[in-house]
């Protein structure tokens, strides 16, 4: 839907690129559900085990970086609303961000 809607103003509006991430973000900590559902064959550890925490840790932390990363976009487009001047903050700039959270 959002690949097929991407022209779409609603979509512009909400930046497509932190759209992506959020969707990236809850699918790597829902597929920690699918490690959950592997079985034990009693001869040594589980990898998928190992993997439960880690999928849920990088999901978490990809979707709150992008959300984290969009405020902190707004609050300095704010921020320098109020002192008259203009800034542009880049897409690197917010990759940063998240890159920072994780």
């Amino acid at each position: 839907w959002l690949y097929l809607y991407r022209h779409s103003p609603q979509v512009q509006m909400a930046q497509p690129y932190f759209l992506l991430l959020v969707l990236l973000g809850c699918a790597i900590s829902s597929s920690a559900i699918i490690a959950m559902a592997q079985e034990d064959d009693g001869d040594g550890p589980v990898h998928a085990c190992m993997a439960i925490p880690w999928l849920y840790s990088v999901g978490f932390c990809v979707t709150f970086g992008t959300l984290f990363a969009k405020i902190w976009r707004i609050y300095k487009i704010f921020k320098s609303s109020a002192e008259m001047r203009r800034v542009q903050v880049t897409l690197t700039e917010s990759l940063q961000v998240i890159g920072s959270v994780l």
